[in-house]
């Protein structure tokens, strides 16, 4: 694990530094503790680290570069296909649990897949750390609404997905008008597999 300058390792619960790099002073001359002030310091972010959720680092990665993330599918002829999207996470607008959002064109080829059933990786990598969360998706269409969500209620979710992915607009009811008027999708992802390299 990287942290700064200093390059980490995990053994037994026991957070390591490496004494080469510690002797080092000269690349640190802002250092000013003692390596046993260092190393604890070192052990209680890593704990902090491990009492967080999967997904709640997943959501951190999400709060940064405005949810940049790669989205990928299954075609069926089994080659994945990826593309770059932004998104959020949000309450699932028809199960309530916790999801992976964002809004797709309405005639992009990932939505065929999941109508075929294929579940969605969404990667997100900030610098050497990743963290990706798959699962089935759920798609949200203007035109095909579920019972529960009125026409009201889709122009807020595309906007609360919107923000939750960082989304900032001078205009909010042209971007109303702009959602309608291509037909776009929510696609909410529930995280059942996450992984990772924080």
């Amino acid at each position: 694990v990287k942290f700064g300058l200093f390059h980490l390792t995990e053994n037994s619960g026991l957070i390591m530094i490496s004494k080469r790099l510690w002797n080092s002073r000269s690349l640190l001359p802002e250092l000013q503790m003692e390596e046993s002030t260092y190393c604890q310091l070192l052990a209680e972010f890593f704990v902090s680290k491990e009492k967080m959720s999967e997904i709640e680092i997943f959501s951190n990665y999400l709060s940064e570069e405005t949810g940049l993330v790669t989205v990928s599918t299954t075609q069926v002829d089994g080659r994945v296909l990826s593309s770059v999207v932004n998104c959020g996470m949000i309450e699932h607008p028809l199960t309530g649990g916790t999801c992976v959002a964002f809004v797709s064109g309405s005639k992009a080829a990932r939505l065929k897949h999941i109508d075929r059933g294929s579940q969605v990786t969404i990667t997100a990598r900030r610098g050497w750390a990743w963290s990706s969360v798959t699962g089935p998706a759920d798609l949200i269409r203007p035109e095909q609404v579920p019972e529960s969500i009125d026409k009201e209620q889709m122009r807020l979710l595309l906007r609360e997905v919107f923000h939750a992915a960082g989304g900032v607009h001078d205009d909010l009811e042209e971007y109303d008008r702009a959602m309608a008027q291509e037909g776009r999708v929510v696609v909410c992802v529930t995280p059942e597999r996450v992984l990772g390299n924080p």
